[in-house]
C-alpha cells in the first residue's frame, strides 16, 4: 500500500510539472500583458503608459524574461511556498484564493450533499420499480434534467424565482445593504437564499447522472448468482436491495466520489459567472482577461493537485471497499 502511494505520488509530481509547464507557456503566449490590459481601460489617452514605462514594469514584475525562464523562477519560488502576488489585487496569491475559498465551498458541499442524498434513493427506487410506469417516468425526468443546459436552467430560474416571483435574490452572495446589521441567523439565511439557485444549477446534472448510474449498476448486480442465492434462502426484498446489491454498487460510487474532489473546490466557472457568486470559478474567469498570471497559475496548481489526489483517493478507497483489489 505505502509503496503504491509513494509510486503514484512520484508519477503525480511529474504529471503536475508537465501540466503547469504547458499552462504557463500557454498563458504567457496569449496576446497582451497585464499592462496592455490596463491601458485598454484608460479612457484618457494622455494617461497611456509609454514604452519605457511598460518595459520598467515588465522588469519589475519579471515579465521581461522568456516564459520558460520565468517558469523556472516560478517553480523555485513554489518550492519555497511562495506563489507570488496577484498583479490585479497586489496581495499574495494564497490570500486571493483563500478569500474565494469559502464561497465556493458553500455551493460545492451543498451541491454534493443534495446530489448524493437524493440520487441514491432515486436510483434504488428505479431499481425496485424496474420496467414499470414509475421507473419509466423517473428515467424520462432524469434524461431531461441531464440534457438540460445549465445556462438555460440558470436563466429560467432567475427569471421565475428572482424576477417574476421575487422569492430569491438574482445574483451575488449576500445583500449589499444592511447585511452587517443582521443577526447571525439573519446573515446565514441571507447567504442561504442567495445560494439556493446556484446550488440547484450545480446539483441537477450530477443528480440525474448519479441516479442513472446507481440504477444501471443495481440492475447488473441483482442479476448475479449471489442475489439469486440470497432470494432462494428467503432473504426479504429490502435486505436483498440494501444489504446485498447496494453494497456492491458502492465500489463504483466511491470511485466517482474521489474523482469529484477537484470539482468541489474548482467550482463552476459558468454558474459562478451567471450568478456573480464570488468563488474560485469566477476568480479564474476574472484572472484570464486581466492576464493575472500568478493567480491563474495558483488556481491551476490547486486544481491539478486536487485532481491527482482525487484519483489516488479513489484507488485507495476502492481497495478498502473491495478486499479482492490489491494495489500492489
Amino acid at each position: 500500500m505505502y509503496s503504491y502511494i509513494i509510486r503514484r505520488s512520484l508519477i503525480g509530481l511529474v504529471t503536475l510539472l508537465i501540466i503547469t509547464f504547458i499552462v504557463f507557456g500557454l498563458i504567457r503566449n496569449i496576446p497582451g500583458t497585464p499592462f496592455t490590459m490596463a491601458q485598454a481601460e484608460l479612457l484618457d489617452p494622455s494617461k497611456t503608459l509609454g514604452t519605457a514605462d511598460v518595459n520598467r514594469l515588465k522588469e519589475a514584475y519579471g515579465l521581461d524574461k522568456p516564459w520558460y525562464e520565468s517558469y523556472a523562477y516560478w517553480i523555485w519560488n513554489l518550492a519555497q511556498g511562495d506563489l507570488g502576488n496577484s498583479f490585479d489585487e497586489k496581495i499574495p496569491v494564497t490570500e486571493v484564493i483563500a478569500n474565494r475559498f469559502v464561497p465556493t465551498l458553500i455551493v460545492s458541499l451543498s451541491s454534493l450533499f443534495f446530489t448524493y442524498i437524493l440520487a441514491i434513493p432515486i436510483g434504488l427506487y428505479s431499481t425496485v420499480y424496474y420496467e414499470t410506469v414509475h421507473e419509466r417516468s423517473v428515467s424520462i425526468l432524469l434524461y431531461a434534467l441531464y440534457s438540460f443546459p445549465v445556462m438555460v436552467a440558470a436563466l429560467m430560474l432567475q427569471f421565475y424565482f428572482a424576477y417574476r416571483l421575487d422569492w430569491l435574490p438574482l445574483t451575488g452572495m449576500r445583500t449589499t445593504q444592511g447585511f452587517d446589521d443582521l443577526s447571525t441567523f439573519g446573515q446565514t439565511w441571507d447567504i442561504t437564499k442567495h445560494a439556493i439557485l446556484p446550488v440547484i444549477c450545480s446539483s441537477y446534472g450530477g443528480l440525474a447522472y448519479l441516479s442513472r448510474f446507481v440504477n444501471s449498476n443495481m440492475q447488473e448486480v441483482i442479476r448475479l448468482d449471489f442475489i439469486r442465492t440470497a432470494r432462494a434462502k428467503g432473504v426479504g426484498p429490502r435486505d436483498v436491495i440494501i444489504n446485498h446489491a447496494f453494497r456492491n454498487t458502492l465500489i463504483p460510487l466511491i470511485t466517482i466520489f474521489g474523482l469529484t474532489l477537484p470539482g468541489l473546490l474548482s467550482g463552476s466557472i459558468i454558474i459562478e459567472g451567471i450568478f456573480q457568486w464570488p468563488g474560485m470559478g469566477q476568480l479564474f474567469f476574472e484572472s484570464i482577461p486581466e492576464r493575472d498570471y500568478p493567480v491563474i497559475m495558483g488556481l491551476t496548481l490547486m486544481f491539478s493537485v486536487l485532481t491527482l489526489l482525487g484519483q489516488l483517493l479513489a484507488d485507495v478507497l476502492y481497495a478498502f471497499a473491495d478486499p479482492r483489489v490489491r494495489l500492489s
